[in-house]
Formats: C-alpha cells, sequence, structure tokens
C-alpha cells in the first residue's frame, strides 16, 4: 500500500493486511482516514492511516502502541471502539470502529437542541467518559466534531485518548501538538461557526480547559471541562468561546468570565448549577467526577425536581416557576419517544379513571422472527439493569440457539450478544457495564454492549447468579445444592450457605444482593418426594455459611426495590415495605402483578426489578411438555411416539440397537419424580419403570435390547446409583452406589461386557470425566477421558474399537474419538464446536449437534486401524435441550428427537414503570 498521503484515490481497492480500502472519509493532522472492509469478519471499519514522520519517531511509535492498548480496552455503547494496529509496507493504521451519521457539530449547524435531547446526548457522553475515566483514559479532545449524534438520540464518542497517545510528551504541551488533532475532518473547510480549516486549532481551542490552554498537565477535570462547554453549546447552539484567530479563542478560555445568564429561560436551575461546577476555572473547585454528571442528568431526565439552589447571581424566580412544567414535558416526551419507538402502553390493572397516569404497562415487542425461551427453567428470564435503561433476556432468533438479547428501552433497539450461544439466566454488573449469565457448563461475564466473553466457573443447570459493588458473584452453580461466590473477574470459589439438616438436601437458588453489598435474599427449597416442595426466602450474609433467617414461607424467588421487598407467592408478584437498617418486613403486602407468569415445575416467577422504580416480567402461563418426534436425515416429520409430557431435562432418551426399544425420562405432571418409560416399538406398547421417592434418568441399552442401565437418585440425594433393569422379568440389580458423585450411564459394549459412563464430582460442578466398568468377567473400572474440563457423553462404536465424548478443554465443547483399547491419539472431529455425538448403528458416520443446533454427519473411515474423518454434513436444525436431545435407529436413516410443544400463552416482556405509586394510591 503507498502512503496515503500522495493521493487518497490511489489507496481505493489497495489492501492493509486483511483490510480492502473502500473510500477516503476525511483527513486532519493525525494522518487520513479511509473506509475499509475487513475481508475475514466481513465487517466495515474505519482505518487512520498515520503520518510518516509520527512513524519514524520509534519512540513515539513505541508510546503510542502502549497507549492504542490500553485504549483497545475500552468497550462502552457510546465509545467507538479500536479494534488493532496493522502494518503493510511501512505503513501504520489504526483500526477502529466506522461510526455512521453525522457529527454533534453537524447537527448543531441547524441550532440548538431541545432540552430532552441536549440532556439525552449529554447522559450518554457523561456515560462514555465515565467509563474512560476509571480506567485512567482522559480524552483530551472532546468537542462536537468528536461525538457522533444519530437523528435516533445515538451518541457516541469518538478518538477517545488519541490526544494523548499522539503527542511527543504526556503534557497538554504546544500549540504545535494541539493542532495535530485526531479528529476526523470531513473536508478541508467546514463551517465558520462549527469547523476550522485543516491544520488550525480552532476546533481543539475552544474546548479546552484553562489549564489546558496555558500548557499544563491535565487530568479527567479538563474533560469536564470540555463537557460543559459542549452541553452549553447543545442547550444554546453558540459557541460558548469564539474568535477570530487561535489566540483570541485561547485568551478568552483563560480570562473570559462564563456567563450562564445567555442560557435559555427554561433551562432549571438544577441544570444551570451542574453546568457552573463544570465551568469553574478552577480545576480544584470544579466538578471532580463526571459519574455525578451522569447522575444529575439521569434525575433530570426521570423528571426528578430536587429543589437545587440556583447559580448565585442568576435570576431565580422565573425559571424555578417554570422548572416544574418543563420537567413534566420531559417526562411526557420520554413516555412519546418510547411509544414512537414501538412500546404499547396499557393502563395498570385495578387503576380507577381518576388516577393520575403514572404508573403504566408497556409490551416490549421484538424484532420478526425473535422469540422469548420458554424452556424449562430457563424460560425468558428478563433482567433489568440497575439504572433501567436496559434489559437482557434469553431468546431465540427463528431456530437458531439461544443467546442473551438486550434491548434499549427509550430507543426499543434490541441485540444480541456475541458469544452467548446457548446462555440463559442474565444479570447485571453494579455498573450495568458487563453482564452475568450461565451457559450449559459455566458461569460467564461479557460486556454488556459486546465483547469478549469471560468464562468463571463451572455451573450446570445453574440457578441464578446476582453481583455487588465489591466484585463478588454469588451464584447457584447447580439445580441442588447450596449457593458460591467467587470474585468477578474469576478466582477461589467458596461455599456462601450451608444446606441444612442430617441428609443435606434440597436447593438454594435464585440469589439476590441487598443494596448494603453484603446480605442477599435466597430461595431456600427443600425437596420432598412425593409430598410437593416446601419453599421459603432467606436472608443471607457473606462470611457466614449458617442458615439465613427466614423472611417469608411459601414464598419464591424475591428481590428488593424501592424500599421494599418483591417477591412471588401462589403464582402473583407482592410488594412489602422492607426495612433495610433492621432488614425486617413491615406493612402489609401488596399484589403488583396478579397474571405473573410463574413455574410451578422450577418454583420461580418471572420478574426483574431496576434500582429505580421500573418492573420487567411475563405473564400468561407455559407449558413444559415436549413430544418425542420421529424426522428422517432432511429433517422431514414422519410420526410421533408416545403421548407429550415433562421430559426429564438432563434425563436422556435413547434408543436400542437392535430396534425395537426406545426409553425417556419423563416427570408426571404435578409431581417431582422423573421415572424412565420404555416404549416397545414393535408392539406399539408403553410401559413406566416406576419406583416410588426416586428419580430415575439416563436410561442406556444394551447392544441385544434385553436390558438397559439407567441411573436413580432416591431421597438421600447424595447418593447415586446405576441400576440394570432386566427387560423380560422385570428384575433389577444395583451395579454402582456412589455418595456425592453424578452418575449417568452413556453406553454398552456390543458384547455386554464393559459399560461407559460418565462420572461427576457434586463440588465440582460441571467437571465430569468418562469412566469404563467391567460389567462382566471381572476386572476394575478405568478413566477413558477425563481432565479439569468437562469431559462426557462417551459413546462406544459400534465395532467397541473405538469411543467417542465431548470435551471442553479447549475453550468451546469439541467431539473427540479416541481407541477404546490400546495405544493410539486422540482425534478432534467437530471443527467448530460439538455435544452430544452418537454413532450411525450400522457404521461409517458419527453424528453430533453444532453451537447453532444443527444435528451434523461426519463420514468416517477406521478399517484400516487408524481414524480419519471426512466432512461434516449438516442434517437439520434441532431444539437445545440441556441433557440428550436425539438418537439414531439402527440403519442409520431416522432420527428420534426431543421437541418442546410451545404451548401457553406467555406474553412479550411487560414493564410496569413508577409502580410505588399505584401502592400510594391504594
Amino acid at each position: 500500500m503507498p502512503e496515503a498521503h500522495d493521493d487518497g484515490d490511489r489507496v481505493i481497492g489497495q489492501r492493509l493486511g486483511p483490510y480492502e480500502i473502500t473510500a477516503k472519509l476525511g483527513e486532519g493532522g493525525m494522518g487520513e482516514v479511509y473506509r475499509a472492509t475487513d475481508t475475514r469478519l466481513k465487517r466495515e471499519v474505519a482505518i487512520k492511516v498515520l503520518p510518516a514522520a509520527f512513524t519514524e519517531d520509534k519512540e513515539r511509535l513505541a508510546r503510542f502502541e502502549r497507549e492504542a492498548q490500553l485504549l483497545a480496552q475500552l468497550h462502552h455503547p457510546n465509545i467507538a471502539s479500536i479494534f488493532g494496529l496493522e502494518e503493510s509496507q511501512g505503513t501504520r493504521a489504526l483500526v477502529m470502529e466506522l461510526v455512521e451519521g453525522p457529527t454533534l457539530a453537524e447537527r448543531l449547524e441547524s441550532g440548538a437542541l431541545s432540552i430532552t435531547e441536549s440532556l439525552s446526548f449529554a447522559l450518554q457522553i457523561a456515560q462514555a467518559l465515565e467509563e474512560a475515566h476509571e480506567k485512567g483514559i482522559v480524552h483530551r479532545d472532546l468537542k462536537p466534531q468528536n461525538i457522533k449524534a444519530s437523528s435516533e438520540g445515538k451518541a457516541k464518542v469518538l478518538d477517545f485518548g488519541l490526544a494523548k497517545a499522539m503527542d511527543a510528551t504526556a503534557s497538554a504541551a504546544s500549540a504545535a501538538d494541539l493542532a495535530r488533532s485526531p479528529t476526523l475532518m470531513h473536508s478541508p473547510t467546514l463551517t465558520a461557526v462549527h469547523g476550522t480549516q485543516l491544520g488550525m486549532i480552532l476546533g481543539t481551542a475552544a474546548y479546552m480547559a484553562p489549564e489546558q490552554a496555558r500548557g499544563k498537565a491535565v487530568d479527567r477535570r479538563a474533560d469536564i471541562w470540555a463537557f460543559g462547554v459542549v452541553l452549553y453549546e447543545m442547550l444554546t447552539g453558540r459557541r460558548l468561546f469564539a474568535g477570530e484567530e487561535a489566540s483570541d479563542i485561547l485568551a478568552a478560555v483563560i480570562r473570559q468570565e462564563v456567563d450562564l445568564s445567555t442560557l435559555p429561560a427554561e433551562v432549571p436551575a438544577r441544570l444551570r448549577r451542574l453546568l457552573a461546577r463544570c465551568l469553574d476555572r478552577d480545576p480544584k473547585a470544579r466538578l471532580r467526577d463526571i459519574g455525578e454528571a451522569r447522575i444529575e442528568i439521569a434525575a433530570l431526565l426521570r423528571g426528578e425536581n430536587l429543589g437545587m439552589t440556583p447559580v448565585p447571581g442568576e435570576a431565580a424566580s422565573a425559571p424555578a416557576k417554570s422548572s416544574h412544567r418543563e420537567l413534566l414535558a420531559w417526562a411526557l416526551a420520554a413516555t412519546l419517544a418510547a411509544t414512537a419507538a414501538g412500546v404499547w402502553f396499557t393502563r395498570g390493572t385495578g387503576e380507577s379513571s381518576a388516577a393520575p397516569a403514572r404508573t403504566i404497562r408497556a409490551v416490549l415487542p421484538l424484532p420478526p422472527g425473535v422469540s422469548i425461551e420458554l424452556d424449562g427453567e430457563r424460560a425468558g428470564m428478563p433482567a433489568l439493569s440497575h439504572d433501567g435503561r436496559l434489559v437482557a433476556f434469553g431468546a431465540r432468533e427463528g431456530a437458531g440457539p439461544m443467546r442473551i438479547w438486550v434491548q434499549e428501552l427509550a430507543s426499543g433497539a434490541v441485540r444480541p450478544l456475541p458469544g452467548t450461544e446457548e446462555a440463559y439466566r442474565p444479570f447485571w454488573s453494579p455498573d450495568d457495564r458487563r453482564i452475568g449469565f450461565f451457559t450449559w457448563s459455566h458461569l460467564a461475564t461479557t460486556p454488556a454492549d459486546g465483547g469478549a466473553v469471560a468464562r468463571l466457573a463451572r455451573a450446570r443447570d445453574a440457578r441464578g447468579g446476582t453481583w455487588n459493588r465489591k466484585g463478588t458473584i454469588l451464584f447457584a452453580p447447580h439445580q441442588v445444592g447450596p449457593l458460591f461466590t467467587i470474585p468477578e473477574d474469576g478466582g477461589e470459589i467458596r461455599a456462601a450457605t450451608a444446606l441444612a439438616g442430617k441428609a443435606q438436601t434440597g436447593t438454594h437458588r435464585f440469589p439476590q444482593f441487598l443494596p448494603d453489598d453484603e446480605h442477599f435474599l435466597y430461595l431456600d427449597r427443600t425437596a420432598r418426594f412425593g409430598q410437593g416442595r416446601e419453599a421459603s426466602v432467606r436472608l443471607g450474609r457473606l462470611g457466614s455459611v449458617e442458615p439465613g433467617a427466614r423472611l417469608l414461607d411459601g414464598a419464591t424467588n424475591a428481590a428488593y426495590s424501592e424500599g421494599h421487598l418483591l417477591y412471588v407467592r401462589d403464582g402473583a408478584l407482592l410488594a412489602q415495605p422492607f426495612d433495610l437498617t433492621q432488614r425486617k418486613l413491615a406493612g402489609q403486602a401488596q399484589t403488583l402483578v396478579g397474571d405473573l407468569l410463574f413455574n410451578q415445575r422450577f418454583t420461580f416467577g418471572v420478574f426483574s426489578a431496576s434500582d429505580r422504580g421500573l418492573v420487567a416480567f411475563l405473564t400468561g402461563h407455559q407449558s413444559d411438555r415436549s413430544q418425542l418426534v420421529w424426522r428422517d436425515r432432511a429433517g422431514r416429520r414422519l410420526g410421533e411416539l408416545g403421548e407429550p409430557g415433562i421430559l426429564s431435562g438432563s434425563g436422556g432418551l435413547a434408543l436400542s440397537r437392535d430396534g425395537r426399544w426406545a426409553a425417556v425420562s419423563r416427570i408426571e405432571e404435578g409431581t417431582s419424580e422423573a421415572d424412565i418409560w420404555i416404549y416397545d416399538l414393535a408392539r406399539g406398547t408403553e410401559m413406566r419403570l416406576a419406583r416410588p421417592s426416586h428419580d430415575d434418568y439416563s436410561p442406556t441399552f444394551a447392544a441385544d435390547g434385553s436390558y438397559l442401565v439407567f441411573t436413580s437418585r432416591g431421597s438421600v440425594a447424595t447418593e447415586s446409583v446405576l441400576v440394570r433393569r432386566d427387560l423380560a422379568t422385570g428384575a433389577e440389580t444395583d451395579l454402582l452406589t456412589v455418595a456425592d458423585r453424578v452418575l449417568m450411564p452413556m453406553s454398552i459394549s456390543k458384547d455386554g461386557a464393559f459399560l461407559v459412563y460418565d462420572l461427576g464430582d457434586e463440588g465440582k460442578v460441571g467437571e465430569f470425566d468418562v469412566m469404563v466398568r467391567p460389567l462382566a468377567g471381572g476386572g476394575r473400572e478405568r478413566l477413558l477421558a477425563g481432565s479439569q474440563a468437562d469431559d462426557s457423553s462417551g459413546q462406544l462404536s459400534p465395532d467397541d474399537r473405538w469411543v467417542a465424548w465431548a470435551s471442553d478443554e479447549s475453550g468451546q465443547y469439541e467431539v473427540y474419538v479416541a481407541p477404546f483399547t490400546g495405544p493410539g491419539a486422540r482425534v478432534q472431529v467437530s471443527r467448530a464446536g460439538g455435544v452430544q455425538p452418537r454413532w450411525n448403528p450400522s457404521g461409517g458416520e458419527l453424528f453430533f449437534k453444532t453451537p447453532d443446533n444443527t444435528l451434523t454427519a461426519v463420514p468416517i473411515e477406521s478399517a484400516t486401524g487408524t481414524f480419519s474423518v471426512g466432512a461434516p454434513v449438516p442434517l437439520f436444525q434441532i431444539v437445545e435441550f440441556i441433557g440428550w436431545t436425539y438418537d439414531v435407529t439402527p440403519d442409520g436413516q431416522r432420527f428420534l428427537v426431543r421437541e418442546p410443544l410451545g404451548e401457553g400463552d406467555v406474553s412479550p416482556i411487560t414493564l410496569l414503570t413508577d409502580w410505588t405509586a399505584r401502592l400510594q394510591r391504594r
């Protein structure tokens, strides 16, 4: 690629590494900027080509690279990201996020913005600055030209920290340095009001803090000054500091009195006071933290008027009289904006027609083809951010995998988070910048605007998490057992609660921290087989595993918000005053939502509460019933097997190799026990293997179909038993009993001599090993596949020469094959993720499920004694479930697949605003 400064047109169509240059966007003192296509990831990016004189200074270039590495750590929806540095044929370039749309400078060419729009943009700019400042990064060149401001109300700050990165020193320095603004100049000459000639410092000087204009070292308070200048310009449509020459502007910045009397009369005193704090010429007296500005602006947008005193010398009477009307207008405007974004409003049930319309029920529509996930314990589970701006939830697009999606309540914009396939139960970090969630095997976190996924701990069939301001995550890693804690960036896992009673049975789940970041609410559910379940809400404390105080009997999941405990009882969402100091309930409970979606089997109501008067929930009822369906290799439906029912989540299904039998683990409605149901495919009959007071699952047939092996867990839930059941006589034999371990039979060798099973440790959720146990002729059991990762789903090949299994040792689940006996290296069969391997009983193929839920066949060759893999062949989409989803007939041409019925009348996500006002009116 030739040097960009020769002629921008010459580089169009050329490549810089993997980036194909497609257009020139502009230029400035920092170099030229181009639009380019990332040929690897198929996305549009911006390429900022650095000047040759800059790149020839090795010391300065090395410092820039160090700064760029720091800047690349910024991930925030209001910050344009830096993707990397590229070098090609001596040309150095910075690869950045391409942000479309006008800049704030271009928007201001038409005059001032409305107060509502000014505050909305200011809030987003403040959030961006807060994110950077907390990471020690100062922008140093904040101005309207560096802010994208779309007509849809989205703000994105550009060129974060590049002024410092490009500076030869670490100080504010000279006018020559100031001239090297990293701002993208869309043309050599912009408008007289908002632009500057190329290479001059007018555009930068007008937004400098006084200490910066004097050439002194700057810190984040310089950004706060610039923020105030930009906010003033949005409100008035005029520059705060202007002049014909750079020296005139710098002089005004240093000496000119800041006159806020020129603000429009309708600007309330509270906002004037905030501007005065931001624009204090003395940095020691200036607003010290942009987070304070963010809090003030958010309160103004919510319509709060806390009666702040006016700036000294200001005519307070007129603005004060109009302040309340203006705030009400902003609140109404926000409601209308939400309506325009596609939010449907209805009056809260039970309101009288004369009541003020403060409490609103709003249904959030989803994009076409996107549906809330309704599978069992993971149903939807919307999670509101603490500030009430965003909601995260689990949903599918078409037949694709479930992902975590985030919806912005102000704009209605919805987006999936990359890397969250098969994720569920989202929860927010205290600052709303990260989201915690669970996968099939792990607790993980990701930036709320998308980014790298960090896996923190093993979790399997998890039951919720919560995150406090001290950096501790509290979570329920499994469907049974106590709660645990882990630092937010990973580390040692510690027990936070302990199960009561001699048998140590039951489950603690759905934890929620209280505002003191030490105490927490959780559901304590004791499983009593055949007698229903006993549930209560308890109060726990970090540092003590002793049983917490019992707050509520007969209630399930609970959360604290707005001075109340919100909890679910008898399928309704209730609110009851809660004394945080005494940590006790007070007053009477009132019903907020009577038609809440309640999952009877998994004991929870689907709701979430923000810290600021907003509740999100689902309504209606759902069914967990599934149907066993026959499909051919093209996915065509051929028929059904048995009646619909609640199939055990991890219970599995199996076909015998002789083609006669099918088995599934099913839970009868109204009970808590899973039983094995066996279907005689030849006769068309079915039989239930009822073992009272036991959960039975994971059936596996002998090759000749004479018996099956399954797991049974009785009333002492810490014991797992492998049971052999003779299908002709009904006789049962216990093969293996273990305590505090999980046993799941997977396959039986053709000659009946060996049983392959998964073995997990109750104390190490998600860490399974594949074991083999002799069934005849003596011998000792041995490890087939094991590591600190999850190695599971061991399957013997039809000729017993090979064993296939799935492991997440590489960071994601892949399918591997190794010799069952004798030496030989393992072979990776899947290439982009895979689980649930099954052999074609007729040979020549191995099936597995990919991360996007595609059932895939891989041709195999092993006749020569070595194992080779052909190209994968996608067959059809199958729905994601925890546990086995399918099995294959002896001829390899038909599949028995578990599919949900999708019954019920569940609503989209519903919002309830200002719900405390509704309680007060009753």
